[in-house]
């Protein structure tokens, strides 16, 4: 008998966790965990200079938010500086960027041997 490690088992308890918001009066929650077709999709997305196509910004959120939340927030006339800051957060929460709003974290010193 082979030894495997079972993902499945401690994914289970994450995948049920969320990250709620408002806007434009209405809550949404979309996973706390981020989805690898978002950061295949990022992939994809990226043009010779390493940025976003600006024409895949919208693959890209639907694929961060899901196509049925992204189409109720437009429907509801979410402003794109809303988006944005959404956007902005999700990327934050989720580890993919810094929170530039977080306290510094003090070295404690190099601990290794002299």
């Amino acid at each position: 008998m082979s030894d495997f490690k079972d993902f499945d088992e401690a994914y289970e308890e994450i995948s049920q966790k969320t990250l709620d918001f408002k806007v434009a009066g209405k809550q949404y929650s979309v996973s706390a965990q981020l989805p690898a077709s978002v950061v295949l999709n990022q992939i994809s997305a990226l043009d010779a200079t390493g940025r976003v196509d600006s024409s895949k910004i919208g693959e890209f959120l639907a694929s961060i938010l899901g196509e049925e939340i992204l189409e109720d927030m437009l429907a509801n006339k979410v402003s794109w500086k809303q988006l944005e800051e959404i956007l902005n957060w999700l990327m934050i929460e989720y580890n993919v960027v810094p929170d530039p709003n977080a306290e510094p974290v003090e070295d404690e010193g190099d601990d290794t041997p002299k």
